[in-house]
């Protein structure tokens, strides 16, 4: 693989991550599709706030798409009896969660968004009054207004949504984005050892806001110089430094040209109006589609404005209300179908109600746009033709095909019909073009000018779709905006379930681990223990839990023994820790104890240890319970087998030859069919496989339970003298109740079911077959030949089924 080609799959690969794997989109999603829409609603009611909404899309996806469950399988046997109504209860149990979780998450993502935008509207007013924002009074005066709003924030809001806030207001969050992005767009590694996976940590795009949150935090410490927000609140050495990026990173943020702050400012008023909006939705309960198309409507009004004013203002103005560069920006148009933005503004400013009546009144369609330049070139191979007859002086007029169109005389309309026929063209076709073409040239292109070709009319009939996908491209951005600490929780519960894997197979180890390796316990349960930990840390930091030990620590063992948080915080209060050992029986201290803590990981861990053995000890009961049941049914299949193959096509055939002889019988319903054949072949399948059955080699008489007169010539019966056994017995039983039938012998029918087998197995084997091979016949062989000897019975029976029914039916006409 060249090097440009492993750089752009790169590149796509984190484009990919971007724009699908966002956790973000994954929660929004939910409320565009239809079908999951009706489930969050189902939770949470159509008219709701949104902290409300977006906590039950969050269950949904992790009942429904992650497989969380609050409850272990033994307890949905034994108190529910209605599937249904279990899955319910566990959505309520999870959505219960997440807002105990959650708390006001999105009024503090919106407060903090919303005071941000007040210092960009505050620059950017400056720079668009053509202030000299390097001035030394303007930096110090916003710099005095960030100083005091970044340290009442850190005292207001949780640590995790003052470190987001601060990332925007560097500008650090996108560069980290895009390094997580960066890292782990290559390869992952199929195959790592137990050790390893137990230390490390997955790749970052697989919980990115949990991963851009903890990598913020190390590259706001190593920048600023910190190690706790402790120390922020005792040190300004820090804030200071935090200050002068914040004032270095905005100053160079925006455009240089007024027309591009202009339009920045624009975008800014709309962002603090929708913020408002989505605010004023999380305080009073609304109707979730209500507010969805308030919010489209406002955005695309504000867009068609944007538009009408110009494309390089209507792409600055879509960069700051989507936070994107200019590249992505027109990579988000692009995806919609406009490739051409000035076309596209273009467009807008048409009256489209107006366009749309006009084009109806006309019989105008979106492929007569589409293709009205190829018809020119349909009416140029015409207007071709007539200048090869105007060369040979076969026609007098001088006038071009339009023309002649445009006239209709009678003498060259009869010429233009000649070559439409040469030319295999239907001459009604060609002025029907034509009517069209001079629609759009003399009525649409003079009321509606556009520059190119007439196919740019085209975008006008996708102008809806493309202004509807991109207001909900614009909604939906916002959304995942205020939905960040939903998708760090979300996250949480895929990271815990996920470690869980890994300390299954700890466990596991731990179990097949000897005698002589101790060290080996030892190490898997610190390694365990250590990992724990770290979760314990990233938790108390996304819960704003540093002060709730037990809140951390109910949530490892809810997303580890499948049970809900509640439960889970009850038993880590009143059961005896394991910590203790089973002899003092205390539980774990309730205050001076830190969620991050080795008393609690030790605990859990061994909770989940002693769980595992439970359970394992359980399955080896089990598997011992069932292995005796297997070999109990195993052998009355036996005896039942033995007995059994030959009782259906006894029945069969004793029922269908004496029904036949009923004068309301159609004999057609009796005859043999598909069902037949397929248990037949079951039957076969059973009966070629009988063990401890004995054949004569002389007679091919059964001796398995009697005597012949060869009693030197006994063998071991194999699966065609099974099978000629079946097909024998069969035949048999037609001729008791059908005289004339013909039976062969039973060395006819073997020899018979020879051939047939060798033209089965001789494809695989490229031979004839021998004697040993028909042991080695494989399952599919096996129900070939059996498919055989099954339609060779059925044909045989329906053939005497047809005479007896017309020797009857003779016999009752003659008397």
């Amino acid at each position: 693989m060249s090097e440009i080609s492993a750089i752009k799959r790169s590149r796509v690969a984190q484009e990919g991550a971007r724009r699908f794997f966002q956790t973000t989109e994954l929660i929004a999603s939910h409320l565009k599709r239809s079908s999951d829409k009706n489930l969050v609603f189902a939770l949470s009611s159509k008219k709701n706030n949104l902290s409300n909404l977006l906590a039950a899309s969050c269950a949904i996806h992790c009942f429904n798409y992650l497989g969380i469950r609050t409850k272990t399988d033994e307890q949905m046997v034994s108190q529910v009896t209605s599937m249904e109504a279990f899955e319910t209860v566990e959505k309520r149990e999870i959505y219960k969660e997440f807002l105990d979780l959650i708390g006001s998450s999105i009024q503090h993502e919106i407060s903090l968004s919303l005071l941000e935008l007040n210092y960009e509207e505050q620059i950017l007013t400056a720079m668009i009054e053509k202030k000299n924002v390097y001035e030394e009074r303007f930096i110090q005066n916003l710099t005095d207004q960030l100083e005091e709003h970044l340290i009442k924030s850190l005292n207001q809001y949780p640590t995790v949504f003052w470190i987001d806030h601060v990332g925007e207001l560097t500008g650090f969050i996108p560069f980290v984005k895009s390094q997580i992005l960066e890292e782990t767009a290559g390869l992952k590694a199929t195959a790592i050892d137990l050790e390893k996976n137990l230390k490390g940590e997955e790749k970052g795009d697989r919980y990115i806001e949990l991963s851009t949150i903890f990598h913020l935090i190390n590259k706001m410490q190593k920048s600023f110089e910190f190690s706790s927000t402790r120390d922020l609140k005792l040190e300004t050495f820090p804030i200071k430094k935090i200050l002068n990026q914040i004032i270095a990173y905005r100053l160079n943020f925006y455009p240089i040209s007024k027309v591009g702050l202009v339009c920045f400012q624009d975008a800014t008023k709309l962002k603090k109006i929708i913020y408002k909006k989505l605010l004023d939705a999380d305080t009073t309960p609304i109707d979730y589609e209500s507010l969805e198309l308030d919010l489209t409507v406002l955005i695309r009004e504000n867009i068609i404005e944007q538009a009408q004013k110009g494309p390089n203002k209507f792409v600055y103005f879509l960069q700051n209300l989507l936070e994107l560069t200019f590249e992505e920006t027109f990579s988000v148009l692009s995806r919609f179908g406009v490739s051409n933005v000035s076309l596209f503004c273009h467009i807008l400013s048409f009256d489209y109600n107006q366009f749309k009546n006009d084009i109806s009144l006309n019989q105008l369609s979106k492929m007569d746009f589409l293709t009205a330049d190829s018809q020119k070139s349909l009416i140029w191979k015409v207007e071709q033709k007539l200048n090869e007859i105007k060369l040979i002086s076969l026609s007098r007029s001088e006038r071009s095909v339009e023309e002649i169109l445009n006239n209709f005389e009678e003498s060259e309309i009869l010429v233009l019909k000649n070559i439409c026929r040469t030319l295999k063209i239907e001459f009604d076709d060609l002025r029907q073009l034509f009517q069209k073409k001079m629609i759009i040239e003399k009525i649409i292109r003079k009321k509606y000018p556009l520059k190119g070709p007439t196919s740019c009319y085209s975008m006008v009939f996708d102008i809806p779709e493309i202004l509807a996908n991109l207001c909900k491209t614009i909604y939906f951005t916002f959304f995942r905006k205020i939905s960040c600490q939903f998708a760090r929780v979300l996250e949480t519960y895929v990271k815990i379930k996920e470690d869980k894997g890994l300390y299954l197979l700890g466990i596991k180890r731990i179990f097949e681990s000897t005698a002589n390796e101790e060290w080996v316990v030892i190490k898997i349960e610190e390694l365990i223990i250590q990992r724990l930990m770290r979760r314990q840390e990233e938790l108390a930091m996304i819960f704003n839990a540093e002060n709730d030990a037990f809140l951390v620590n109910s949530f490892i063992y809810a997303r580890l023994f499948d049970c809900n948080l509640s439960d889970a915080n009850e038993i880590l209060h009143n059961e005896p820790s394991f910590f203790y050992g089973d002899s003092i029986g205390l539980g774990l201290p309730k205050d001076m104890i830190s969620p991050v803590s080795y008393i609690f990981a030790y605990d859990l861990l061994y909770r989940f240890k002693d769980n595992q053995e439970f359970l394992k000890i359980q399955k080896e009961q089990l598997k011992e319970m069932k292995n005796q049941k297997s070999t109990e049914k195993r052998d009355e299949i036996k005896k039942v087998q033995k007995l059994n193959t030959l009782n259906w096509i006894d029945k069969k055939i004793t029922s269908s030859l004496m029904s036949v002889s009923a004068v309301s019988v159609n004999p057609t319903t009796l005859y043999w069919n598909e069902k037949d054949t397929q248990i037949v072949i079951d039957n076969l399948m059973i009966h070629s496989k009988l063990k401890d059955r004995k054949i004569c080699s002389e007679c091919n008489y059964d001796v398995s339970s009697s005597s012949c007169e060869h009693p030197n010539s006994h063998r071991k019966a194999n699966a065609i003298d099974l099978m000629a056994q079946y097909y024998h017995f069969a035949l048999t039983r037609i001729k008791q109740n059908w005289e004339k039938t013909k039976v062969p012998t039973i060395q006819e029918l073997t020899d018979n079911i020879h051939i047939w087998l060798n033209e089965i197995m001789f494809p695989r084997l490229n031979r004839n077959i021998t004697e040993n091979d028909i042991d080695q016949m494989i399952e599919g062989e096996r129900r070939g030949l059996s498919q055989k000897i099954a339609i060779a019975i059925g044909q045989k029976l329906d053939k005497a089924i047809y005479k007896k029914f017309k020797a009857n039916l003779k016999k009752k006409r003659g008397t």
